[in-house]
């Protein structure tokens, strides 16, 4: 598996390891941010980073290991764990010591039952639509391709994006975590989110101003929530 790895700040400060989510590649200067004032270590993996090409259909299993091979190599011991978004997935079952662990905004936790109705109604209805415009030599409307981040895909991605999308961890490592949610998120549904983490026994959750990766746009918050840490 191909990945990108990028380092700031100094080696005698506490560690972080940091994954991004779905689509990005590593955002140098909210590492840098960090940087400041800890040692942090980032990593995208190939099929989740848009600048490595897919070239194997891995399992959430495989991401999880090739983090932790990443580690090993890297002789990096994290003393805080952060993801988001769908990077969630991968550090929800990272079997490495860590003092911390903080969830950004993360999509591993099944949404509510009309949710998941509303969403699979939409793909059957989708998949209908572009059969009758292809047997009819019609366009397909643009309501009937999906979301922005799945018509962007190419094919291999696009079977990568629905078998995360439908990936819900049944245990997560939750000793010492921080779930972080943002009030104007429109990718991760709150009220899942917080049912979720009530059912994993997750207690210290945030709720801050902002939407899906206001993280990059507002990296002192996220700071500050670090900083709290009583742990490190």
């Amino acid at each position: 598996m191909k990945y990108n790895i990028y380092h700031s700040g100094e080696k005698d400060k506490a560690k972080i390891l940091f994954t991004p989510g779905w689509n990005n590649q590593i955002n140098k200067d909210f590492i840098n941010y960090l940087g400041h004032t800890y040692e942090i270590l980032a990593v995208s993996l190939e099929g989740i980073d848009p600048t490595i090409k897919l070239e194997t259909l891995y399992s959430p299993k495989e991401y999880v290991e090739e983090l932790e091979t990443i580690l090993d190599e890297q002789n990096f011991i994290p003393d805080i764990i952060i993801a988001h978004s769908c990077g969630n997935k991968f550090i929800s079952n990272l079997n490495v010591s860590y003092k911390k662990i903080i969830y950004i905004a993360p999509s591993i936790f099944k949404p509510r039952l009309a949710l998941r109705l509303k969403r699979r109604y939409k793909i059957i209805r989708n998949k209908a639509m572009k059969k009758l415009c292809k047997l009819f030599h019609k366009n397909t409307a643009k309501k009937y391709l999906g979301s922005m981040d799945y018509q962007s895909l190419t094919k291999e991605n696009k079977e990568l994006f629905m078998t995360l999308k439908d990936y819900y961890p049944k245990s997560i490592n939750k000793t010492n975590a921080t779930l972080i949610l943002f009030k104007n998120d429109s990718e991760i549904d709150i009220k899942s989110a917080l049912k979720g983490a009530k059912k994993h026994g997750i207690s210290d959750v945030r709720t801050l101003k902002g939407y899906h990766s206001s993280l990059y746009d507002n990296p002192e918050q996220i700071l500050k929530v670090i900083n709290e840490n009583e742990y490190i």
